[in-house]
């Protein structure tokens, strides 16, 4: 058995990072951009209004810091999307948010502090320093600019600044093969009738091929197999097709439990077998042909949890993130942690909220079969090795959910 920082160490350097492919950007959505991308015009592309009012010449509204009037004969309107105009001394265009600023003008004064008159005049009535809601060419980003870094995750925000600088394909990081699949005599399929009471109902699969889609990856569902060595070889021999294999229970040591022995008969280099984490202890990684295999325990929160701790990381680090290793935060917890064990670092399933600091609290539920306390959980609560007790006002490491805060 191997501690947990060794395990994500072994992990992380047996994990390689993919090649790339070009997508359209109605694909992108998760995936991580390849290159730098850089900005092809200037954003915006010409002064323009930030608001709706009315375009004058600075010098115009002089006299309103004297508490004189200001009345500008009005000479037309430029609403969004129409060509430019100009103005001299004493005029005023109508301009809607957006529109171009119109030669010689320098302010646009809004239309609150403004009144029409009849006789195609308007009054100013407060005045409005130079450049007064003007948005100015090149004021956001300029040509040539870093656009996007490489490793940037797409979400939707970054999709939209791609579109609004009209780049339609682009280079990312090619997204992992990943196959999945079930081990177990007592597992049924959702809806499978039941003829044993001792059957459960598979849901590991359901989580992990979810929280895969979760991170842009498509997985394949291999199916269910059943605890002997020739179904889990079959499975366990198509690991060609895929960047990672994922399986789910059968990594134990009960006389039932042969995927250990099936990966060493296949000729996989299995880098460890146990690791010092509660949930989780039984975890399987091996390596072949630079191909990975993570044997996942099938209590449910084990599962989950290790999924999330090892498989996301080398995921993330295969997909080109940056980031791929995810930081622990700094929590105050609210309410004491006590535990019998303390031979093992420790996820615990925790709420976090954030008030005039962040504050955390673990769910009741501990158990590792127990996945119903995902339900009310956003983050991990970390419990280091020799640690027995927390009391409630200390501060504690917690890793926030992927799908909770990205």
């Amino acid at each position: 058995m191997i501690e947990f920082e060794e395990a994500l160490k072994i992990i992380v350097e047996n994990t390689p990072t993919l090649g790339h492919e070009r997508i359209f950007l109605s694909e992108a959505l998760n995936r991580v951009l390849y290159k730098d991308i850089y900005a092809p015009y200037d954003a915006p592309e010409f002064d323009n209004a930030a608001m709706d009012g009315f375009a004058v010449i600075n010098e115009d509204l002089e006299p309103l810091r004297k508490g004189l009037p200001v009345k500008l004969k009005l000479v037309g309107d430029i609403p969004a999307g129409s060509n430019n105009l100009a103005i001299k001394k004493g005029e005023a265009i109508k301009i809607y948010t957006g529109a171009p600023i119109p030669q010689g003008a320098d302010t646009v004064v809004e239309l609150e502090v403004c009144k029409v008159r009849e006789n195609e005049v308007v009054e100013i009535l407060v005045y409005k320093p130079q450049y007064s809601n003007v948005r100015h060419r090149g004021e956001e980003i300029k040509k040539g600019e870093m656009l996007l870094e490489s490793g940037k995750v797409l979400r939707a925000y970054e999709l939209g600044i791609l579109a609004s600088f009209n780049t339609v394909s682009f280079d990312v990081f090619k997204s992992p093969k990943v196959g999945i699949f079930v081990t177990g005599d007592e597992i049924l399929d959702l809806c499978e009738p039941k003829t044993k009471p001792s059957q459960i109902r598979s849901s590991n699969h359901i989580s992990i091929l979810s929280l895969l889609k979760s991170m842009g990856v498509n997985p394949v569902f291999l199916g269910f197999y059943k605890d002997n060595p020739d179904d889990i070889k079959s499975a366990l021999n198509r690991i060609d097709e895929f960047d990672i294999l994922i399986s789910t229970g059968g990594i134990s040591v009960s006389d039932r439990d042969f995927v250990k022995e099936v990966v060493k008969e296949l000729g996989f280099d299995a880098k460890f077998h146990k690791v010092a984490v509660k949930p989780g202890k039984p975890m399987l990684f091996a390596v072949k042909n630079n191909k990975l295999f993570f044997g996942l325990p099938g209590n449910q929160v084990s599962c989950i949890t290790n999924f999330d701790i090892f498989v996301r990381t080398s995921l993330k680090k295969m997909m080109g993130y940056k980031d791929f290793i995810k930081p622990f935060l700094r929590a105050k917890l609210i309410a004491p942690i006590k535990r019998k064990s303390n031979d093992r670092i420790e996820f615990l399933r925790g709420v976090l909220n954030l008030e005039q600091e962040l504050l955390c609290e673990a769910i009741p539920k501990t158990g590792s079969h127990m996945i119903t306390s995902y339900a009310q959980a956003n983050c991990y609560i970390i419990v280091p090795k020799g640690v027995n007790e927390i009391e409630a006002g200390e501060y504690v490491d917690v890793l926030i959910f992927s799908s909770y805060i990205r």
